[in-house]
């Protein structure tokens, strides 16, 4: 069970008393799977659109459900100390991957990435 402040769910506009009960701080696989192929999905505590994830949180009143569509769950994870943040690290971090794993096998590749955000499109030669 991941331990949240209420204060930072109420940052993303969640009621941490609104959330629904979970059976208890650690849920068996059975009961994720069963909350999470239930139809319809359970609602997002951000947006209301279909929670595609789900965990158990303790915001300092019992286990509940944090259900969340992918954009807030996105949002809402913090980021891995050390490792990349904005855009610019992440396909740096990718080029270089791409490029060991290039040289490892004696290739050559050239590398495109497409993003969402505006048609970017970022491309080296590997």
């Amino acid at each position: 069970m991941e331990r949240m402040r209420a204060e930072e769910l109420r940052q993303h506009g969640i009621d941490p008393a609104a959330l629904p009960l979970a059976p208890g701080p650690e849920p068996t696989r059975q009961e994720f799977r069963t909350r999470l192929n239930t139809l319809p999905l359970a609602p997002c505590a951000v947006c209301g659109e279909p929670g595609i994830t789900t965990k158990v949180i303790n915001a300092g009143d019992g286990p509940r459900w944090l259900h969340l569509c992918w954009p807030h769950a996105r949002e809402m994870r913090p980021p891995h100390p050390g490792g990349p943040t904005t855009v610019e690290e992440i396909l740096g971090l990718l080029r270089e991957v791409a490029k060991e794993a290039a040289a490892e096998m004696g290739l050559s590749v050239p590398l495109s990435i497409w993003t969402d955000e505006e048609c970017w499109h970022d491309e080296h030669a590997g």
